[in-house]
This record gives structure tokens, C-alpha cells and sequence, in this order.
């Protein structure tokens, strides 16, 4: 997650004195995808956009090791799940929500999780939140250690 995405997702909060995250509205529809275009071609569309922002976050962040990439057929959205040694447990998928942009035209889902918590949701101990498919449509792991 870059600085600039926080920032731009992000609101002074007066009473504390300190940064809050505020999270985006959810658009309806992205003009890239429509309702008209989903089907194949849209989702390989998504699918590339996703695998691009996966790739992105294993370049930036050296303590993610994979990226689970969750998507269904109807889906117009991108919901991740990061896998980073150094995140703390949470014992939830807690998913930060990021608004549409020029490069990713679709509303993203970021959730980081421990090596441990990955295991329990590869298992099924672990909820995802509500709407996300049972099973991640790809996943993209770190090449080089």
C-alpha cells in the first residue's frame, strides 16, 4: 500500500489529533467494465489489472510473500489478500478499501494476513468477509526470496 494511497483515502480527525482512515464511497459501476462488457473479456481485463497490482505490491513490500487474488464472474472489483511476515495477527480478514483510479479503474480490496492466518483461511478457519469468493481465482508468489 503506497503513502500516496493512504493519503488520498485518508481525513483529519480533529478529536485525536492524528490521521484516520476514511474509506471511499463504492461506486455503482466502473465505465471499463460495464454491465454490458462483464464476460470473459472483462474478466480477463480485471484479472490482468489485478495481477498487476499484485505484482506492484511484491516489488514494494519484501515482506510479502504472495498474493491471493479473489474474483467471480460478475465481479467489478479487486479484492486482495497479502500475506506479509510482518503484519500483525488479527484473527480477521479486515480488508482496506481503495476508490477507483486512473491506473486501477475498479474499487480494490486490500487485507493483509500472517503466514499463520493464510493457513486457517486455506483450511477454513478463517472467514472472508461477506461477498468474497470461497476460493482465490489466482495467486502470485514471490519469485526470488
Amino acid at each position: 500500500m503506497s503513502v500516496q494511497s493512504l493519503m488520498e483515502t485518508s481525513v483529519h480527525d480533529e478529536s485525536w489529533g492524528s490521521i484516520a482512515l476514511s474509506p471511499p464511497a463504492t461506486p455503482r459501476l466502473e465505465p471499463s467494465i460495464s454491465a454490458s462488457a462483464r464476460g470473459p473479456q472483462a474478466q480477463s481485463h480485471l484479472h490482468e489489472i489485478a495481477r498487476e497490482v499484485a505484482n506492484e505490491h511484491l516489488a514494494l513490500e519484501p515482506d510479502v510473500s504472495l498474493v491471493a487474488v479473489y474474483a467471480n464472474d460478475v465481479d467489478t472489483q479487486i479484492r486482495l489478500i497479502e500475506v506479509n511476515a510482518t503484519t500483525p495477527p488479527t484473527g480477521a480478514v479486515l480488508a482496506f478499501q481503495f476508490a477507483p483510479s486512473t491506473a486501477v479503474p475498479v474499487p480494490t480490496f486490500i487485507a493483509d494476513v500472517t503466514p499463520k492466518e493464510w493457513k486457517r483461511i486455506q483450511r477454513g478457519r478463517m472467514q472472508l468477509p461477506e461477498g468474497w469468493p470461497l476460493e482465490p481465482s489466482f495467486i502470485v508468489e514471490r519469485t526470488n526470496p
